[in-house]
């Protein structure tokens, strides 16, 4: 494989990689959106139903989002392999547990966000 089509598929994943972030970002968004504005009308069983699909989704979302960036790194790296000749000795930086901490504080974050909704505008 040329340098160029593995640049080519870095980017490809990359791309990828920025798409379903996009998405997890909009599944978070939705569901804190949610929260603010029916989350004091919903029962408990409701509330117990839109936090399962809120944690499916997102964790599904996440976990795809991380495992192509995976993709995306494991072709950087090899790009850097090949081009080290030409560019001296690049750093390709594994930033997954950044992701990893950064997807939890979004998703743990918005469940206290629903919980402090209710609590608040119930009177608990």
């Amino acid at each position: 494989m040329s340098e160029y089509e593995l640049a080519d598929l870095a980017g490809v994943a990359m791309s990828n990689f920025l798409t379903s972030f996009t998405v997890f970002v909009s599944i978070v968004t939705a569901y804190v959106v949610a929260a603010f504005a029916a989350g004091k009308r919903l029962s408990k069983v409701q509330v117990s139903i839109v936090n399962v699909c809120f944690l499916m989704a997102s964790g599904a979302i996440g976990l795809l989002s991380l495992l192509i960036f995976q993709v995306f790194l494991r072709r950087a790296q090899a790009l850097t392999a090949i081009s080290e000749a030409n560019l001296g000795s690049p750093i390709t930086v594994d930033f997954t547990w950044v992701l990893v901490i950064l997807y939890l504080v979004l998703i743990g974050g918005s469940l206290l966000f629903m919980r402090s909704v209710r609590r608040t505008l119930s009177g608990e």
